[in-house]
């Protein structure tokens, strides 16, 4: 055989291999089964609500512990934890970054009304899966087409509370003193509306901005109303307005939003609380439902400590995205008609459903702050 014919023969096995190898690389990446799923996730990881980003993150982690347990042929899933600190413009920059750079398809998290609504103009446009756990203003509900959320709108919180107001409490005069972004006036505009239409009355509203340390020039403006009751809609500045408020003597009896449910509340205000009453989902700890029992004992060993509802949050969040993952066949072109699929989703805070705009209702009831304590007032309201 001629030295050419040889080399020519070698040259077309060697283009063969390698043409095999690629087309074997090819196939494996664009195999939607096998390619690894990451999950981009824009948490509160420092700053004054890092307490809630972290009991959202404890969940998510949790729930993506088990699936890997159960699941070890199934492709791998990928959570990338970005820190917002709570803040708009923050968030906005770490979505582009969980996009553009780490290709993420899906994207969770915006803690606040204000992060979500940033983020939500340009998740549509780039037809990018985003799901907030947490963010509750009612303009989210027409954000888009790709935006989702597991927590019930302003919309459903702020009736909950304003039946609770006048139909058990028997207040009629309740002054609103709220946080001035997306979340606080949501929350605001319609409990004030429910109300009034039951036949009470808004004294007064007053605002602050977020962060704030002094509320006595607000307080001594709702003092002088004579009002029976005061919503506070605050985040990290509740511990300071209830000890502001009682320095100042006021007597109404106060409601506030479930992020009251916070140790760091009780440690500023001080234990000698009257009663604060909030709004929080049915989830118990000491529920003997198969499903919560599970999750709190898995927590408890993971963590060394009880889940809080944040932690409960995260993980039926997680377990919502697993299951659009699945049920698509890890094919995160279809994400988007997968999560809409999600109906009667049994998790560890009640049934998820999801509607035409991605928004869900949930069971809520009544808790409690007293002696120090957090407790239930109403489990279901």
């Amino acid at each position: 055989m001629k030295k050419k014919t040889i080399i020519a023969i070698l040259l077309i096995a060697v283009v063969a291999i390698a043409g095999y190898f690629i087309w074997k690389s090819k196939d494996v990446t664009e195999d939607p089964t096998k390619a690894p799923i990451k999950v981009g996730a824009i948490l509160p990881l420092s700053g004054d609500v890092a307490v809630y980003g972290k009991g959202l993150q404890n969940g998510m982690d949790l729930a993506l512990e088990e699936y890997k347990k159960q699941n070890k042929n199934s492709p791998d899933i990928q959570i990338i934890y970005e820190d917002s600190k709570a803040d708009p413009k923050t968030a906005v920059t770490i979505f582009q970054k969980l996009m553009s750079v780490d290709k993420c398809n899906l994207i969770t998290g915006g803690f606040s009304s204000s992060e979500a609504l940033s983020i939500a103009p340009i998740a549509e446009q780039n037809k990018i899966v985003f799901i907030s756990p947490t963010a509750s203003s009612p303009s989210i509900t027409t954000a888009g087409d790709y935006i989702f959320r597991t927590t019930p709108s302003d919309n459903f919180d702020g009736d909950v509370m304003a039946r609770f107001a006048f139909n058990y409490l028997k207040l009629k005069k309740v002054s609103i003193l709220f946080i001035n972004n997306e979340y606080g006036q949501g929350i605001s505009k319609v409990f004030k509306e429910r109300f009034e239409a039951l036949g009470g009355s808004i004294p007064v509203e007053k605002s602050f901005n977020a962060n704030s340390t002094d509320f006595k020039t607000q307080l001594s403006s709702i003092k002088s109303t004579n009002s029976d009751g005061l919503y506070v809609i605050a985040v990290s500045e509740l511990g300071t307005i209830l000890k502001q408020k009682t320095e100042l003597g006021l007597k109404e009896k106060v409601l506030t939003v479930g992020l009251a449910e916070n140790p760091k509340v009780i440690e500023i205000a001080g234990k000698n609380l009257d009663p604060v009453f909030y709004s929080y989902p049915s989830f118990q700890v000491t529920n003997e439902n198969l499903v919560v029992k599970s999750f709190v004992d898995n927590y408890k060993q993971k963590y060394a400590t009880e889940p809080d509802v944040l932690g409960a949050y995260g993980y039926d969040l997680m377990n919502i995205i697993i299951k659009s993952l699945q049920n698509s066949n890890y094919d995160q072109s279809k994400l988007k008609d997968a999560l809409y699929g999600i109906q009667n989703f049994q998790g560890v805070t009640g049934e998820t459903s999801f509607d035409k705009n991605g928004d869900v209702t949930k069971t809520a009831g009544i808790k409690k702050i007293i002696n120090g304590k957090f407790e239930w007032e109403i489990n279901k309201f």
